[in-house]
Protein backbone atom coordinates (compact mmCIF):
# COMPACT_ATOMS: atom_id res chain seq x y z
CA UNK A 1 0.00 0.00 0.00
CA UNK A 2 1.05 3.57 -0.60
CA UNK A 3 1.83 5.97 2.20
CA UNK A 4 -1.26 7.92 1.26
CA UNK A 5 -3.43 4.83 1.51
CA UNK A 6 -2.01 3.98 4.92
CA UNK A 7 -2.59 7.47 6.21
CA UNK A 8 -6.06 8.17 4.88
CA UNK A 9 -7.45 4.68 4.33
CA UNK A 10 -8.06 5.51 0.66
CA UNK A 11 -7.15 3.92 -2.63
CA UNK A 12 -3.85 4.91 -4.26
CA UNK A 13 -3.80 7.94 -6.53
CA UNK A 14 -2.93 7.77 -10.21
CA UNK A 15 0.53 9.10 -9.40
CA UNK A 16 1.02 6.34 -6.82
CA UNK A 17 0.20 3.64 -9.36
CA UNK A 18 2.32 5.07 -12.19
CA UNK A 19 5.30 5.35 -9.87
CA UNK A 20 4.70 1.80 -8.62
CA UNK A 21 4.68 0.44 -12.18
CA UNK A 22 8.02 2.12 -12.85
CA UNK A 23 10.01 2.59 -16.05
CA UNK A 24 10.22 -0.30 -18.47
CA UNK A 25 9.63 -1.73 -21.93
CA UNK A 26 6.36 0.13 -22.38
CA UNK A 27 8.00 3.51 -21.84
CA UNK A 28 10.79 2.74 -24.31
CA UNK A 29 8.12 1.90 -26.89
CA UNK A 30 6.16 5.06 -26.07
CA UNK A 31 9.10 7.46 -26.23
CA UNK A 32 10.21 5.89 -29.54
CA UNK A 33 6.72 6.48 -30.95
CA UNK A 34 6.65 10.14 -29.95
CA UNK A 35 10.19 10.70 -31.19
CA UNK A 36 9.08 9.47 -34.63
CA UNK A 37 6.26 12.03 -34.65
CA UNK A 38 8.63 14.87 -33.85
CA UNK A 39 11.30 13.67 -36.29
CA UNK A 40 8.66 14.34 -38.92
CA UNK A 41 8.17 17.83 -37.45
CA UNK A 42 11.90 18.49 -37.57
CA UNK A 43 12.04 17.47 -41.21
CA UNK A 44 9.17 19.76 -42.16
CA UNK A 45 10.54 22.83 -40.41
CA UNK A 46 13.75 22.97 -42.50
CA UNK A 47 12.75 21.35 -45.79
CA UNK A 48 11.74 24.60 -47.52
CA UNK A 49 15.22 26.09 -47.14
CA UNK A 50 16.83 22.90 -48.48
CA UNK A 51 14.72 22.58 -51.64
CA UNK A 52 14.37 26.26 -52.52
CA UNK A 53 16.93 26.38 -55.33
CA UNK A 54 15.46 23.32 -57.02
CA UNK A 55 11.92 24.73 -57.05
CA UNK A 56 10.52 26.52 -60.14
CA UNK A 57 10.55 29.86 -58.32
CA UNK A 58 11.01 32.03 -61.42
CA UNK A 59 8.39 30.06 -63.31
CA UNK A 60 5.97 30.81 -60.48
CA UNK A 61 6.89 34.50 -60.63
CA UNK A 62 8.65 34.49 -57.27
CA UNK A 63 11.92 35.66 -55.77
CA UNK A 64 14.06 34.96 -52.70
CA UNK A 65 11.77 36.96 -50.44
CA UNK A 66 9.14 34.26 -50.88
CA UNK A 67 11.42 31.72 -49.23
CA UNK A 68 11.29 33.68 -45.99
CA UNK A 69 7.51 33.86 -46.30
CA UNK A 70 7.18 30.09 -46.77
CA UNK A 71 9.39 29.37 -43.76
CA UNK A 72 7.54 31.88 -41.59
CA UNK A 73 4.18 30.42 -42.62
CA UNK A 74 5.25 26.98 -41.40
CA UNK A 75 6.37 28.38 -38.06
CA UNK A 76 3.27 30.56 -37.75
CA UNK A 77 1.06 27.53 -38.31
CA UNK A 78 3.10 25.64 -35.74
CA UNK A 79 2.39 28.34 -33.13
CA UNK A 80 -1.35 28.20 -33.87
CA UNK A 81 -1.39 24.40 -33.63
CA UNK A 82 0.59 24.39 -30.38
CA UNK A 83 -1.82 26.88 -28.81
CA UNK A 84 -4.96 24.93 -29.68
CA UNK A 85 -3.44 21.45 -29.38
CA UNK A 86 -3.30 21.43 -25.59
CA UNK A 87 -6.89 22.62 -25.25
CA UNK A 88 -8.17 20.06 -27.75
CA UNK A 89 -6.24 17.30 -25.97
CA UNK A 90 -7.78 18.23 -22.64
CA UNK A 91 -11.24 18.15 -24.23
CA UNK A 92 -11.15 15.10 -26.49
CA UNK A 93 -8.20 13.09 -25.18
CA UNK A 94 -4.63 12.68 -26.40
CA UNK A 95 -5.00 9.86 -28.94
CA UNK A 96 -7.75 11.53 -31.03
CA UNK A 97 -5.48 14.55 -31.49
CA UNK A 98 -2.62 12.34 -32.70
CA UNK A 99 -4.97 10.67 -35.18
CA UNK A 100 -6.34 14.04 -36.30
CA UNK A 101 -2.80 15.32 -36.84
CA UNK A 102 -1.93 12.46 -39.19
CA UNK A 103 -5.25 12.69 -41.03
CA UNK A 104 -4.45 16.34 -41.77
CA UNK A 105 -0.69 16.03 -42.21
CA UNK A 106 -0.56 13.21 -44.78
CA UNK A 107 -2.95 14.63 -47.42
CA UNK A 108 -1.55 18.14 -46.97
CA UNK A 109 2.00 16.86 -47.47
CA UNK A 110 0.90 15.23 -50.72
CA UNK A 111 -0.87 18.44 -51.77
CA UNK A 112 2.27 20.42 -50.91
CA UNK A 113 4.47 18.07 -52.97
CA UNK A 114 2.18 18.41 -55.99
CA UNK A 115 1.98 22.22 -55.82
CA UNK A 116 1.81 24.02 -59.14
CA UNK A 117 1.93 27.56 -57.76
CA UNK A 118 3.48 29.51 -54.94
CA UNK A 119 0.07 30.19 -53.41
CA UNK A 120 -0.85 26.50 -53.25
CA UNK A 121 2.47 25.77 -51.59
CA UNK A 122 2.07 28.66 -49.14
CA UNK A 123 -1.40 27.56 -48.01
CA UNK A 124 -0.40 23.92 -47.58
CA UNK A 125 2.76 24.83 -45.67
CA UNK A 126 0.76 26.95 -43.22
CA UNK A 127 -1.79 24.18 -42.64
CA UNK A 128 0.99 21.61 -42.26
CA UNK A 129 2.49 23.91 -39.62
CA UNK A 130 -0.79 23.78 -37.69
CA UNK A 131 -0.80 19.98 -37.78
CA UNK A 132 2.81 19.92 -36.55
CA UNK A 133 1.89 22.21 -33.69
CA UNK A 134 -0.88 19.83 -32.66
CA UNK A 135 1.40 16.83 -32.29
CA UNK A 136 4.18 18.30 -30.14
CA UNK A 137 2.25 19.29 -26.98
CA UNK A 138 0.09 16.18 -27.30
CA UNK A 139 3.08 13.84 -27.53
CA UNK A 140 4.87 15.50 -24.63
CA UNK A 141 1.73 15.57 -22.47
CA UNK A 142 0.94 11.91 -23.11
CA UNK A 143 4.52 10.86 -22.38
CA UNK A 144 4.46 12.82 -19.13
CA UNK A 145 1.14 11.33 -18.09
CA UNK A 146 2.36 7.78 -18.69
CA UNK A 147 5.76 8.13 -17.00
CA UNK A 148 6.89 7.67 -13.37
CA UNK A 149 8.19 10.82 -11.74
CA UNK A 150 11.82 9.65 -11.49
CA UNK A 151 12.24 9.62 -15.30
CA UNK A 152 9.44 11.92 -16.43
CA UNK A 153 11.44 15.10 -17.07
CA UNK A 154 14.16 13.21 -18.95
CA UNK A 155 11.71 11.47 -21.24
CA UNK A 156 9.71 14.56 -22.14
CA UNK A 157 12.90 16.53 -22.87
CA UNK A 158 14.31 13.66 -24.91
CA UNK A 159 11.40 13.81 -27.35
CA UNK A 160 11.97 17.31 -28.83
CA UNK A 161 15.66 17.42 -27.92
CA UNK A 162 16.57 14.35 -29.95
CA UNK A 163 13.80 14.22 -32.54
CA UNK A 164 14.11 17.75 -33.95
CA UNK A 165 17.86 17.32 -34.41
CA UNK A 166 17.47 13.91 -36.08
CA UNK A 167 14.72 15.15 -38.41
CA UNK A 168 16.70 18.18 -39.48
CA UNK A 169 19.90 16.19 -39.99
CA UNK A 170 18.03 13.72 -42.22
CA UNK A 171 16.64 16.47 -44.46
CA UNK A 172 19.91 18.40 -44.64
CA UNK A 173 21.98 15.29 -45.39
CA UNK A 174 19.63 14.02 -48.09
CA UNK A 175 19.37 17.54 -49.53
CA UNK A 176 23.14 17.91 -49.74
CA UNK A 177 23.43 14.54 -51.51
CA UNK A 178 20.69 15.37 -54.02
CA UNK A 179 21.98 18.87 -54.70
CA UNK A 180 25.46 17.43 -55.22
CA UNK A 181 24.06 14.94 -57.74
CA UNK A 182 21.70 17.25 -59.62
CA UNK A 183 23.59 20.52 -59.09
CA UNK A 184 22.64 23.62 -57.14
CA UNK A 185 20.49 24.97 -59.95
CA UNK A 186 18.73 22.49 -62.20
CA UNK A 187 15.80 23.10 -64.48
CA UNK A 188 12.78 20.86 -64.22
CA UNK A 189 14.13 19.00 -61.20
CA UNK A 190 11.45 17.05 -59.35
CA UNK A 191 13.39 15.71 -56.34
CA UNK A 192 12.19 18.61 -54.25
CA UNK A 193 8.65 17.24 -54.44
CA UNK A 194 9.78 13.98 -52.88
CA UNK A 195 11.44 15.92 -50.06
CA UNK A 196 8.14 17.64 -49.24
CA UNK A 197 6.38 14.33 -48.75
CA UNK A 198 9.25 12.45 -47.03
CA UNK A 199 8.11 13.52 -43.56
CA UNK A 200 5.03 11.34 -43.98
CA UNK A 201 7.11 8.17 -43.50
CA UNK A 202 8.06 8.55 -39.79
CA UNK A 203 4.64 10.08 -39.07
CA UNK A 204 2.71 7.11 -40.47
CA UNK A 205 4.94 4.65 -38.63
CA UNK A 206 4.32 6.60 -35.41
CA UNK A 207 0.54 6.69 -35.77
CA UNK A 208 0.48 2.94 -36.45
CA UNK A 209 2.45 2.40 -33.24
CA UNK A 210 -0.04 4.60 -31.37
CA UNK A 211 -2.91 2.52 -32.73
CA UNK A 212 -1.26 -0.78 -31.82
CA UNK A 213 0.57 -0.08 -28.57
CA UNK A 214 -0.09 3.34 -26.97
CA UNK A 215 -3.19 3.76 -24.75
CA UNK A 216 -5.16 6.86 -24.00
CA UNK A 217 -3.86 8.92 -21.10
CA UNK A 218 -5.10 7.30 -17.88
CA UNK A 219 -4.99 10.74 -16.25
CA UNK A 220 -7.36 12.09 -18.90
CA UNK A 221 -9.69 9.12 -18.43
CA UNK A 222 -9.65 9.62 -14.67
CA UNK A 223 -10.52 13.30 -15.09
CA UNK A 224 -13.53 12.21 -17.16
CA UNK A 225 -14.74 9.80 -14.49
CA UNK A 226 -13.69 6.74 -16.53
CA UNK A 227 -11.86 5.16 -13.62
CA UNK A 228 -12.25 1.52 -14.71
CA UNK A 229 -10.64 2.27 -18.09
CA UNK A 230 -7.76 4.09 -16.41
CA UNK A 231 -7.18 1.15 -14.07
CA UNK A 232 -7.17 -1.28 -17.01
CA UNK A 233 -4.49 0.82 -18.74
CA UNK A 234 -2.32 0.88 -15.61
CA UNK A 235 -2.55 -2.92 -15.38
CA UNK A 236 -1.69 -3.25 -19.06
CA UNK A 237 1.42 -1.05 -18.66
CA UNK A 238 2.48 -3.08 -15.63
CA UNK A 239 2.05 -6.29 -17.63
CA UNK A 240 4.19 -4.91 -20.48
CA UNK A 241 6.87 -3.81 -18.03
CA UNK A 242 6.71 -7.08 -16.09
CA UNK A 243 5.92 -5.24 -12.86
CA UNK A 244 2.41 -6.48 -12.11
CA UNK A 245 3.51 -7.55 -8.62
CA UNK A 246 4.38 -3.92 -7.81
CA UNK A 247 0.85 -2.61 -8.40
CA UNK A 248 -0.85 -1.15 -5.35
CA UNK A 249 -4.21 -2.56 -4.37
CA UNK A 250 -4.35 -4.66 -7.58
CA UNK A 251 -4.11 -1.50 -9.70
CA UNK A 252 -7.15 0.24 -8.23
CA UNK A 253 -7.14 4.05 -8.42
CA UNK A 254 -8.89 6.59 -6.25
CA UNK A 255 -11.54 8.37 -8.36
CA UNK A 256 -11.30 12.14 -8.77
CA UNK A 257 -14.77 13.08 -7.62
CA UNK A 258 -14.37 15.63 -4.87
CA UNK A 259 -13.24 19.23 -4.94
CA UNK A 260 -10.26 18.56 -2.72
CA UNK A 261 -9.12 15.82 -5.16
CA UNK A 262 -9.22 18.32 -8.01
CA UNK A 263 -7.30 20.81 -5.90
CA UNK A 264 -4.67 18.14 -5.21
CA UNK A 265 -4.42 17.41 -8.95
CA UNK A 266 -3.91 21.11 -9.67
CA UNK A 267 -1.23 21.35 -6.99
CA UNK A 268 0.46 18.24 -8.44
CA UNK A 269 0.71 19.97 -11.83
CA UNK A 270 2.49 22.93 -10.25
CA UNK A 271 4.80 20.57 -8.39
CA UNK A 272 5.69 18.87 -11.67
CA UNK A 273 6.60 22.24 -13.17
CA UNK A 274 8.80 22.80 -10.14
CA UNK A 275 10.93 19.83 -11.21
CA UNK A 276 12.46 22.11 -13.84
CA UNK A 277 14.14 24.06 -11.06
CA UNK A 278 15.44 21.06 -9.11
CA UNK A 279 18.50 18.86 -9.75
CA UNK A 280 19.35 17.74 -12.36
CA UNK A 281 17.06 19.98 -14.45
CA UNK A 282 18.21 23.22 -12.79
CA UNK A 283 21.65 22.57 -14.32
CA UNK A 284 20.45 21.30 -17.70
CA UNK A 285 17.83 23.98 -18.39
CA UNK A 286 20.18 27.02 -18.37
CA UNK A 287 22.57 25.15 -20.65
CA UNK A 288 19.80 24.32 -23.14
CA UNK A 289 18.48 27.89 -23.13
CA UNK A 290 22.00 29.29 -23.52
CA UNK A 291 22.90 27.03 -26.45
CA UNK A 292 19.57 27.65 -28.14
CA UNK A 293 19.95 31.43 -27.76
CA UNK A 294 23.50 31.30 -29.11
CA UNK A 295 22.45 29.34 -32.16
CA UNK A 296 19.59 31.75 -32.81
CA UNK A 297 21.89 34.79 -32.92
Amino acid sequence: MSAQQDKHGELPTMEDQINAVGFGRFHILAVTTFILFIISDGMELVVTNVIWRAMPVEEWGGDDSMRALLVSLSFSGFVVGAIIGGQLGDTFGRKPILYAHTMVFVPLSIASATSESFYQLAVTRFLIGISMGLVLPTSVALMAELSPCNVRSRLILLIPGLAYAVGQVIVLTVGIVLMGYYGWNCEKCSWWRGMLVAGVVPDVVAVLMVYLYIPESPRFLLSQGRTAEAEAIIRSIAETNGTESQLLHQGAIRPVKEEHDKAEASMEAWQLMGELFKPPMNRILPLVVGVWSLLAV
